[in-house]
């Protein structure tokens, strides 16, 4: 009787994990794939755009900016379209409220785990209403609609936030990816 001390003999059912391993070409490019998505992690990518508020096609221009980058990175068409309507919500309520006189500056990044959009204007410092505006302050207050579109942009994101440097406002859009 002879005793037979290779992994097919002992675990037949892992046989296939033998050949994977005996041939070095297969085992090479598994650890190739392997350490590319490993490296990949973290990698945060770029993109920017200036939107002035003369633009006769902003609908356009905000969604094939923004489905341009997000296919190009690999990011999920569901958070690229609430990307979408968030930043429309909020370029069309600025140029209207004329918060973003001079135009805005669009930054989209992404890595793995985060989209983010980053808009930078010279203006009006707008602040985040804690929750919508009633139907009795949308019909006294005409600034109230301001306060339910930035309640929406929040309402499509995971996270909104506004920040001031000098002269330059930062609105900050979060999505968990």
């Amino acid at each position: 009787m002879q005793v037979t001390f290779s992994s097919v003999v002992l675990h037949p059912d892992y046989s296939w994990l033998a050949t994977i391993l005996t041939s070095p070409l297969t085992l090479s490019t598994i650890i190739a794939i392997l350490l590319t998505l490993v490296f990949r992690i973290g990698i945060r990518q770029y993109a920017t755009i200036r939107i002035m508020p003369d633009d006769e096609n902003l609908a356009d221009t905000v969604f094939s900016f923004i489905d341009k980058n997000a296919r190009m990175w690999g990011a999920r068409r569901d958070v690229a379209t609430k990307a979408g309507s968030a930043l429309l919500e909020l370029m069309e309520s600025g140029f209207s409220f004329e918060i973003f006189k001079q135009g805005a500056t669009v930054t989209l990044s992404f890595d793995e785990y985060n989209f983010d959009i980053h808009v930078e204007y010279q203006g009006d410092q707008i602040s985040i209403p804690k929750d919508m505006p009633s139907h009795e302050e949308l019909m006294e207050d005409p600034d109230s609609f301001l306060q339910l579109a930035l309640a929406l942009v929040r309402k499509h994101s995971d996270s909104l936030s506004v920040t001031c440097s000098g002269e330059i406002n930062k609105v900050h859009v979060h999505f968990v990816h």
